[in-house]
């Protein structure tokens, strides 16, 4: 029988002040995965089309694009040297106004930064040649070859209800990020990792529930999900990142199992939490 109590602590006021003084930044902030120049392969920088780059010994890596296509594809080399690392924030649309609804890669790309796609705010679409053996494309989405991990979802997406295939264990950083169209998500019996900034800013969740199993969710993972009034934790859970839920101003209603970490952060927050526990 589910036992709805209060939890008495700081107001939710005193908690967003807290912790924007902390700051969860706007999740562009994430490191990246990539190298940069001064490394000891690290060759020289420059401009091939519509791309910016940094050259290594054996391998480009895609920097920025600077252009102005709606549909933009990535070339499998430069200069002779393929093409395999996509850099964070790479297709963002805020310093150079591209409006990019689509982005193919080529069947060299074997790594992508955990903020490769972050700002692109126009993407709908992700697709990858089908000779990639690093990642694949299924109805727009990417993922990693073995489908574990989610590694892409395009932030203006017409999908509104989403289903994350079973089989994926990881939600890697930022993938949900400003996908303001979403407004429900299922989740595999196999996730066990929501990672930092995943759910950022996307305001049309209004409710999450996660499956038993889970086990971690990251650092201001719910940043500014002003539509979220309500979360449903498993038993499973053991961490809960700081500033999860900074800005998730409607955020009401903590469901979860006593003595986790799901009736902590409740704590922290001011929520509502249900005890689930039988």
């Amino acid at each position: 029988m589910k036992k709805t109590f209060k939890i008495l602590s700081l107001s939710m006021v005193a908690f967003m002040l807290m912790t924007m003084i902390c700051g969860c930044g706007d999740g562009s902030n994430v490191t990246s995965t990539t190298g940069k120049p001064g490394f000891p392969d690290y060759l020289s920088s420059g401009t091939e089309g519509d791309f910016e780059y940094d050259q290594y010994k054996s391998y480009i890596t895609i920097t920025k694009y600077i252009g102005k296509d709606v549909d933009v594809t990535v070339p499998d080399k430069i200069k002779d040297t393929p093409v395999t690392t996509i850099e964070d924030r790479a297709f963002a649309n805020d310093s150079n106004k591209s409006i990019i609804h689509s982005v193919t890669l080529p069947n060299t790309i074997s790594n992508l930064d955990t903020s490769s796609f972050y700002n692109s705010r126009f993407l709908e679409n992700i697709q990858i040649s089908p000779d990639n053996k690093s990642y694949k494309s299924v109805d727009g989405v990417l993922y990693s070859y073995d489908m574990k991990q989610l590694v892409g979802f395009p932030e203006n997406s017409s999908i509104t209800e989403f289903t994350v295939p079973e089989g994926v264990t990881t939600i890697d950083n930022s993938r949900f990020a400003f996908c303001a169209n979403l407004t429900k998500l299922t989740f595999p019996s196999t996730l066990k990792v929501v990672s930092d900034f995943s759910f950022h800013g996307a305001t049309g969740l209004t409710e999450l529930t996660f499956p038993e199993g889970m086990e971690e969710i990251g650092a201001c993972a719910f940043f500014r999900c002003t539509g979220l009034t309500k979360i449903t934790y498993p038993s499973t859970i053991k961490t809960i990142g700081e500033n999860s839920f900074v800005g998730c101003s409607n955020l009401k209603t903590i469901e979860g199992f006593a003595g986790t970490a799901a009736e902590t952060s409740a704590t922290t927050i001011g929520a509502t939490f249900v005890d689930l526990t039988e």
